[in-house]
């Protein structure tokens, strides 16, 4: 099943904190995400700082997980979607990303 992209480079460089609908101060930013369809998505926190998200379904309890690919700009929308891809793979093998990138990092 081909993956439909939805993000651009132009729109992940554009993305800014916003403001609350009713924001009464400067400060009443909220945090928002940009999905890409399929793959990662771009968590924008209040902050200004962006980082680079892939939502799975743990096999065992069902829960929802976030594995955080990285921060953007230092990892791009094209490698965020490769990264997104190989951890698509692990998951659908059977293999749940984040204690394979554990047990990865382990054996540094």
């Amino acid at each position: 099943m081909p993956t439909l992209h939805k993000l651009s480079a132009r729109a992940v460089q554009a993305a800014k904190p916003r403001l609350r609908a009713n924001a009464k101060h400067d400060k009443d930013f909220v945090e928002y995400a940009l999905a890409d369809g399929g793959g990662p998505y771009l968590r924008v926190r209040a902050d200004g700082i962006s980082s680079w998200v892939y939502l799975y379904s743990h096999q065992q309890t069902r829960q929802q997980v976030r594995l955080t690919i990285g921060l953007y700009p230092q990892v791009s929308l094209a490698a965020a979607r490769d990264r997104a891809a190989e951890f698509r793979e692990l998951h659908v093998r059977g293999i749940d990303p984040r204690e394979y990138l554990n047990a990865s990092n382990a054996n540094i």
